[in-house]
């Protein structure tokens, strides 16, 4: 807790301690496979959703309560599998758009149970 004040932190939300967060998920294709350019398009979101798929449940186990997931902008084919892989998974409490400055719609918050 005296880290937390002297990092500039002030008060505590609901609880005596700080919400542990696991950072963010990237799904970019050079942070989920290699040798991307090789493989079909169906390839690389499967490859991309194993990786979020192992990410969340790593992030759970070490008992995370929320984590980012950055899937870009583009068409919006990786975000739409994304929210529906997120809709499916039983520890998944909630989620939204992160439509700040830095996100712009490119990434989505997740908030486990």
């Amino acid at each position: 807790m005296i880290r937390h004040f002297m990092l500039g932190g002030t008060d505590f939300k609901d609880s005596d301690r700080p919400e542990k967060s696991s950072g963010a998920i990237d799904l970019h294709l050079d942070e989920t496979s290699k040798d991307y350019d090789f493989i079909s398009a169906s390839e690389k979101l499967s490859a991309q959703l194993k990786h979020l798929e192992k990410q969340i449940d790593r992030a759970i186990a070490s008992g995370c309560v929320k984590t980012d997931v950055i899937h870009g902008k583009g068409y919006g084919k990786l975000k739409d599998a994304v929210h529906s892989f997120l809709k499916k998974h039983p520890q998944v409490k909630s989620f939204r758009i992160m439509n700040d400055r830095k996100h712009d719609g490119g990434a989505t918050e997740v908030f486990f149970r």
